[in-house]
């Protein structure tokens, strides 16, 4: 008996105010579900899916490519404000500022960066999908 299973029994125990055995309680779980089956009608989908795949279009329309023109827009003048008011020698002594001069890798690190990654590659992922 595994400890989840234990905490289950001493849960329903608590629960039902009986003192239960796992196999009373394997017996009562049975009854109940041979009781639900019994009782409650078969739910019928009538091809629900397979009508609602079929309705959809074949090819789904995509962004058209002339809806890039504002974000690549923006983005240049983004860049360029941003040069003009940020000089790049103090830019660059302020990311290297952040750069630690030891690296100690410990799991919770490499986790950190598991995740970090997967985050980007699911937000890259999720970028293309919206794009196309």
């Amino acid at each position: 008996m595994t400890t989840i299973g234990l905490t289950i029994i001493s849960f329903m125990n608590q629960f039902t105010g009986k003192n239960l055995t796992p196999e009373q309680l394997d017996q009562q779980l049975d009854q109940l579900f041979a009781r639900a089956v019994q009782t409650e009608p078969v739910l019928s989908d009538d091809n629900f899916t397979k009508v609602v795949l079929n309705r959809l279009p074949a090819k789904p329309k995509r962004r058209d490519h002339k809806r890039y023109f504002p974000d690549l827009l923006g983005l240049m003048i983004g860049l360029l404000v941003a040069s003009l008011v940020i000089e790049p020698a103090q830019l660059m002594q302020k990311i290297l500022a952040y750069v630690p001069e030891t690296i100690v890798i410990s799991p919770a690190n490499v986790l950190s960066l598991a995740m970090g990654l997967s985050a980007m590659a699911l937000l890259a992922w999720w970028t293309v999908e919206r794009n196309n």
